[in-house]
């Protein structure tokens, strides 16, 4: 196993590479030319990209080779050059990682040897990433995740509209007790407190309950949703986390909490509307920058929950949508509250978000403040119409 160092904004042709040879003194440029052309021809998966100006080469975003140059030589160089046979004893350095072929003007080179690292190193980096596809995914730690940024999560994160609360406890046998599971920093949880004589706010992070305002209807509780103990609730809410559960578990937990004729309700937002700019900014830009960090989870969130395999009987819902007079920056810092920007960031890409952030900037010029639109998932069950087995407890 190798380590994969990441290159998102990698691309099939960079303006920027061409210019960086232009750039450099003329026999040296001549020296890496062909090692580089040789890096671009290993397959048609490779995309290229200038990272601390060295001509870099990538199987997708993945980097296996740079070159690069220096006052009276040059280097060609290997992101996991440890991991490469080197049988005439090529490569220099000492690093975990990274070995290169130094090269002067005039010396000589084994041409054949290179050319074979080269290979070498664009099929060991091939090999790893398809050897991480087909791996399972590891369980994102959504609590430690979303725990870790409770302040900017409560900040930027926007609430719900009130008439879908209002709308919510017509249904409910009665407005005497909700639970709002995942609740996080209580977006949804103000609503409900607003027609529920009890509240239940649960989250496995104790730092994001602590965001929530203080109010006479409610009370918190640290904890999976997987293990959820209550009963005689009318109404159990998920706001923007059941992707995130072990649905089996968690659904049986909901059939014991409910009293007869409560409601299970599952809320979702993922897709946002500005302007015909910022949507094509994020549309042509943010989007495929974020789109290999998300977790598989999301992807049920994405498509409107209709994966979600909920065994209760479903009720219709009317259309709501969160309609929001946001400045740029407010924008800015609820997409840098992702899940995906959280996932780019910790290997290191950060400055990529940034760069797309900061065209971002460029589309919206100025901070007035614009109408951002946020269509909602909303999916009503109503567990006691599929019966019930077993007794229910008492509260």
């Amino acid at each position: 196993m190798i380590r994969l160092f990441r290159l998102p904004a990698a691309v099939p042709d960079d303006p920027a590479v061409d210019a960086w040879f232009v750039g450099r003194p003329p026999a040296l440029a001549a020296l890496v030319a062909p090692w580089f052309a040789a890096m671009r021809a290993c397959g048609a998966d490779v995309r290229v990209v200038m990272h601390d100006d060295q001509a870099t080469a990538c199987v997708g975003d993945a980097a296996f080779a740079y070159v690069a140059t220096y006052r009276a030589h040059v280097a060609v160089g290997f992101f996991a050059g440890s991991a490469l046979p080197d049988p005439h004893g090529l490569l220099v350095g000492s690093g975990r990682f990274m070995r290169h072929v130094k090269l002067r003007p005039g010396e000589p080179v084994d041409a054949t040897a290179l050319a074979a690292l080269i290979r070498a190193a664009y099929a060991v980096v091939r090999d790893e990433l398809a050897r991480e596809a087909a791996a399972p995914p590891p369980p994102f730690a959504h609590a430690a995740s979303f725990g870790a940024q409770a302040g900017a999560y409560a900040a930027a994160r926007p609430g719900y509209p009130a008439a879908l609360y209002a709308w919510v406890a017509g249904q409910t046998p009665s407005t005497r007790f909700a639970i709002d599971v995942a609740a996080g920093a209580g977006q949804g949880t103000v609503g409900l407190c607003r027609h529920y004589a009890h509240v239940l706010a649960t989250d496995q992070s104790a730092a994001l309950l602590d965001q929530i305002a203080p109010h006479p209807a409610l009370s918190t509780r640290v904890g999976a949703a997987e293990a959820l103990q209550a009963d005689g609730a009318d109404l159990v809410m998920v706001h923007q986390a059941v992707h995130w559960f072990d649905h089996a578990d968690f659904y049986a937990r909901v059939r014991r909490a409910l009293v007869p004729g409560g409601l299970f309700v599952v809320v979702g937002y993922a897709a946002f509307h500005v302007s015909a700019e910022i949507d094509a900014w994020f549309r042509d830009r943010a989007g495929p920058l974020l789109d290999p960090y998300w977790a598989p989870q999301n992807r049920a969130l994405m498509g409107g929950y209709r994966t979600l395999g909920v065994p209760f009987p479903e009720r219709p819902a009317p259309p709501f949508a969160i309609e929001l007079e946001w400045p740029r920056e407010a924008l800015a810092a609820y997409l840098s509250t992702w899940s995906a920007v959280a996932a780019l960031r910790a290997v290191g890409h950060g400055e990529a978000w940034e760069a797309a952030l900061a065209e971002l900037r460029t589309a919206w010029p100025d901070e007035a403040p614009r109408r951002v639109t946020m269509p909602l998932t909303i999916r009503v069950f109503a567990p006691d119409a599929a019966g019930r087995t077993g007794p229910r407890p008492t509260r």
